[in-house]
């Protein structure tokens, strides 16, 4: 039983003198400045930059194709106004020369 409780005595302080060790080694890991280590970000903020530089060209892209069907709109706008007022001018003149045949065959 003696033999038993030294054994049991001594691993008591081999576990105490463990523990003064670890204790020892927190103290000086928490008075150290941590180290903040950031380069499991930068493969996500590479992804995200390459994302918002995609997205900012395909926006680009939408106001440049936005802009040159404004301007094709306006053209064909400004092509339908000439050509009605052509039509409207050949109509008149079509009516003014009905008019003349018109007053030609009853005289």
């Amino acid at each position: 039983m003696n033999n038993h409780l030294a054994s049991y005595l001594e691993r008591v302080r081999s576990l105490e003198a463990d523990n003064q060790r670890l204790e020892s080694k927190i103290r000086k890991h928490l008075k150290e400045p941590p180290v903040k280590d950031w380069g499991h970000y930068f493969k996500t903020i590479e992804d995200l930059r390459a994302q918002i530089f995609a997205s900012s060209a395909d926006n680009a892209r939408i106001v440049l194709q936005n802009d040159n069907a404004c301007l094709a709109a306006d053209d064909f706008r400004v092509k339908y106004e000439i050509e009605l007022a052509m039509y409207q001018s050949m109509e008149n003149d079509i009516n003014e020369l009905q008019k003349v045949t018109d007053d030609t065959n009853i005289t």
